[in-house]
């Protein structure tokens, strides 16, 4: 039964409406941030409501920052492109020039930065746009990166669904050959792949960050070593989770009936 929402950015409006739906205990599939965070910032008033395939808020605020997500993955062990987290434009075009061009500014705090930028990064291929890129980006908490090299097709992806026990339920792994725009996109053309160092790593960081649910963890393999370094965890369904499901992985399915009480097999 379709219904129409108010915009997430709406908050209390969002909350409202979704708090007088005349539903119970009902499996919630947030596919973007900005509705997931008001869900997850809303539990308490929508816990009769909804089940949900993600951790608690105070859980979920700090992978919901790239730098928690980095910092998480650090201290796991688990490879990172080199990062820092200038607080002046200055600060950033030292660190960008000591990293080596080009680069990319992201945000840390991602909710938003999307839907004003068009974008979820800016690449940088000099001081000035770097100076530039951190200004805009300020109110988002920005951060200077490595740019790994290679193509789109060096892109790697875990997607999984984990019970509140930690138990992987369903993994899917496979590459992106082709996203829009090129470079820091949404996948357009995909394929399953297996890559057990790729999967392997994905669960260690999901657990260190003590998540539960439906999520991705895309790595991008170096080239210069090979190594599978982390750009970012997704604690949400993620575009292309239907080709997962093509492979028989159907992790939507998978979260809801492991939700609603059912015993699933891995």
């Amino acid at each position: 039964e379709p219904v129409l929402t108010p915009d997430p950015q709406d908050e209390e409006a969002f909350v409202s409406f979704l708090a007088g739906l005349d539903i119970e205990r009902a499996p919630v599939f947030a596919t973007h941030d900005e509705p997931l965070n008001a869900i997850a910032r809303a539990a308490d008033r929508l816990g009769q409501r909804f089940l949900f395939p993600f951790p608690p808020w105070q859980v979920l605020a700090r992978i919901q920052t790239k730098r928690g997500q980095l910092e998480t993955a650090g201290g796991a062990g688990v490879p990172t492109p080199r990062t820092a987290y200038p607080t002046s434009a200055g600060e950033a075009r030292a660190t960008a020039e000591l990293i080596g061009f080009p680069v990319l500014v992201k945000p840390s705090s991602t909710e938003g930065f999307k839907r004003r930028f068009g974008k979820q990064a800016f690449r940088c291929e000099s001081a000035a746009e770097v100076e530039r890129a951190f200004a805009e980006a300020e109110p988002y908490e920005p951060m200077v990166q490595e740019l790994i090299p290679g193509g789109d097709d060096e892109l790697y992806t875990l997607g999984s669904y984990l019970s509140r026990d930690g138990e992987a339920l369903g993994l899917f792994c496979g590459r992106k050959l082709r996203q829009t725009p090129p470079g820091v996109g949404t996948c357009r053309v995909g394929e399953a792949l297996w890559v057990e160092e790729v999967v392997q790593q994905g669960l260690t960081l999901l657990r260190a960050l003590d998540f539960h649910g439906l999520s991705q963890v895309e790595f991008k393999r170096d080239p210069r070593d090979g190594t599978y370094k982390l750009m970012e965890v997704n604690p949400r369904l993620f575009q292309w989770h239907g080709l997962a499901a093509a492979c028989g992985v159907d992790l939507p399915l998978i979260a809801y009936r492991d939700l609603t009480g059912e015993r699933v097999e891995p």
